[in-house]
This record gives structure tokens, sequence and C-alpha cells, in this order.
């Protein structure tokens, strides 16, 4: 319509309420400047406005204002309400969330049994695009239909503390800084039940945001990248083609000291792997001195509950600004240190992966992130060179540290 207007195709615009044309100050004075330009008038026919005159340019302006402090109150009404809703946790409507029912609230136990394997994927050490491929190979959709999971549909659903039961208040300033941290802005406990527990989701969401876990493809092929070293210079190894592109072959990332068949250890390092899992003493490896996760959830929800009441206790007048900034600061502070706590007991050792009775098994049905995991968690193997002219394996050439009291 401007554009006709300011084309001089208007003498007159004719509007019920100056309202229903437009409801910023700033946006009239525009219109208002435009129109002058070409002689074109506005004219209301409910409230009288006619800004050929210069009483009715005044009344316009004045109606303009009380529209936009409409606006604003409404608005100021809506952002409260979105508050209340999310501090007592409730459900307000919306797009459906992928493992829930459209009423928010019902578990699809389909989908949420997909998001639970995908957080004991990504605990395990899975790419995000792998989970991907997975769950697009499930057949089940996303909850917008689409049929094809991307990386980040995957990260946006785990990473959503919905999973975990938890309600979080996102306005738009937070929005960019939960993005980077999806920890943020949590309320309390919501009204609809967990996927999974806090600390599982705690833990997810540490690996995932993790600005260093991005590895290039080539470095995540073999058993032994990222966990085994050069017995010459201690650096990292990784897999890639060797003799010919047939071939898997272990390097030592300078590039400068061994290349050998990759095959023949990966057979050593599981076979030492799955003994050093069947001995009786095994099940000490997964029974890690982990704090209590439900207790550290119940101080994690008092401390919320203590925040929330300091914020009121000022806005009452009960406290001054700089004893609400010291309180507030003090329960923060030891809000985040338990958050920390819970995202630990969350991070089980991917050595209870094979707590079962065949161990050998339930190895072959692991993906090798998985079984990389495992690796990493018992020992750091160290790569020599094979020997000059070597054709069968020699296990010497292969030196075993185990972590901790693994061994």
């Amino acid at each position: 319509m401007m554009r006709r207007v300011d084309a001089g195709d208007f003498d007159v615009i004719v509007a019920r309420h100056m309202d229903r044309l437009l409801r910023r100050l700033s946006e009239f004075e525009s219109v208002l400047e435009r129109c002058q330009k070409v002689g074109a008038a506005i004219v209301t026919a409910a409230d009288g406005v006619d800004t050929s005159t210069d009483g009715g340019r005044l009344v316009a302006r004045i109606l303009s204002s009380v529209a936009q402090g409409e606006v604003e109150r409404k608005g100021a009404r809506q952002r409260s309400a979105a508050v209340q809703a999310a501090q007592q946790g409730r459900w307000v409507g919306g797009r459906r969330a992928f493992g829930y029912e459209q009423d928010g609230v019902t578990i699809r136990d389909s989908e949420a049994d997909l998001i639970r394997v995908g957080f004991a994927d990504v605990m395990a050490g899975e790419s995000l695009g792998e989970i991907a491929r997975r769950w697009t190979a499930s057949g089940l959709p996303t909850s917008q239909g689409r049929e094809t999971w991307s990386r980040g549909a995957v990260k946006d659903v785990l990473t959503n503390p919905r999973c975990a039961g938890l309600r979080r208040y996102r306005s738009v300033e937070d929005r960019a800084a939960i993005r980077q941290n999806p920890e943020l802005g949590i309320t309390g406990t919501a009204e609809w039940p967990a996927i999974v527990d806090e600390a599982t989701w705690r833990a997810a969401v540490r690996i995932l945001c993790d600005p260093g876990r991005y590895r290039p493809a080539k470095w995540g092929k073999g058993l032994l990248t990222g966990v085994a070293v050069c017995g010459e210079c201690g650096a990292a190894v990784h897999r890639g083609g060797g003799y010919s592109r047939e071939v898997p072959t272990y390097r030592c990332t300078s590039g400068k000291h061994f290349a050998r068949k990759a095959d023949p250890v990966d057979e050593y390092i599981t076979m030492i792997t799955i003994g050093r899992l069947t001995e009786p003493d095994a099940a000490a490896l997964w029974s890690a001195d982990l704090p209590d996760a439900a207790d550290l959830m119940a101080q994690a929800d008092i401390l919320r509950r203590r925040r929330d009441d300091i914020a009121l206790d000022y806005a009452d007048g009960v406290m001054d600004r700089q004893q609400f900034r010291a309180a507030n600061e003090r329960v923060l502070t030891k809000l985040a240190d338990v958050e920390r706590q819970i995202a630990a007991a969350g991070t089980s050792s991917p050595l209870s992966i094979v707590a079962a009775d065949d161990v050998a098994a339930t190895w072959d049905t692991l993906s090798v992130a998985q079984r990389r995991g495992i690796v990493a968690a018992l020992m750091t193997p160290v790569l020599h060179r094979p020997g000059r002219g070597a054709r069968d394996f020699r296990p010497e050439t292969v030196d075993i540290r185990w972590k901790g009291q693994n061994r």
C-alpha cells in the first residue's frame, strides 16, 4: 500500500481505528511523513482522525502512543505469564516435541526408546552423524514429519531439557546463549515425565557442546584412533590408508616413526580387552564411586527454589540491591557446583556397556566408537615399529599401559 502512496495513487487512507492501521508511534511518524510528501491524508471512521489538520495529527499521535502502550503492556503480561508457567513447570502448548504426544505430557514410547538409545550412543562416544543415520534408518520421522534426520536435529532433541523432565524459560535475549549452553534457563522440574534422568542429560549436553568434540572424519575410523600413542614420541595414533588403499594402517601423527597394519593390532587389543573384562574382578571396573545423582538433583531443586525466593524478597523490598546480589551470587555458585556434580554422575563409564554374561558376544554388537570408549577407559596402548620385514604380528611391539586400578 505504501508503495502506491509514494507513487501518488491515493489522496486519502481510510481505516476504522488508528490502531488497525498501525500500532507504534515510530511507524506513525514514518507513514505520516510519506503521506504528507504526496498530499495524502489519513482518516479514521471511529476515532474522527483527519491528518490534513494540525488538530487531527495531534489526536493521531496520541492514539498511536496509546496503542503502543497497550502493545507493551500486553507483551509484559505475556512475558510474566510465561515466566510463571515455567517456574510452575507447566506445558503451555506449541509444536509437538519428539518423544511426546501432542498434549506435551504423554510419552510416545517408540520415539522415547530411540531417544534413550541416542543418549547411550553419545555416552559411548558415537558421533552425531552416525546417530542421525541410525535414526533415519529407524523409519521414525522428526516431529515435523521429515524422514531424514540431520546432525543438528538430533542435537536439538538430545540437548532439550524436556527429555530430563525439566522446564526452561527462554527469553528472546537469552536464546543465543542457551543455544551455546542448553543448561541455562532451567527453572525446575516439569509436569511431564522424564525420558532420561537429569544426570544423563547433563552429561550428554556437556559432551555434545564441548568445542573440542569435533574431529575430521578420517580420525574417527580406527579402534585405537586417539587412544593409542606412538612408542617413539608419545604422539597420538590415527588410522588411514597404508601400503595400499585396501590395507588399513595405523600411523604416528607426526608422520615420522611408524606405519603398521591396523587389523592385527585391533585383534590383539580386542583379545586383551575382552580377557580383562571376563576376569573375576571385572565388576569393579564399572562400579565407579560416583555421588548419588538423586541426592544431587534434590539439592539442585532446593537451590533453584531458594534462588526464586531471593528474587521475590528483593521484589517485595525485604532486601536491598546489595543484599540481593550477594545472596543470589552465593546460591548460583552452589547451584553451578551441584549441576557439575550431576553431570559427572551421569557420565557413567563405558565399561558398563559390557556388564553382561557374555562379554565377547556383547562386544561384537558394539560400534567402533563404543569399543573405542571401553579401550580408552581401560588402557593406553603404546605402538612401536613392527620391525623391518616383519610379516607376522608380534605382541611385544604393543605395550599396554593400564589405567588406575584396571590391572
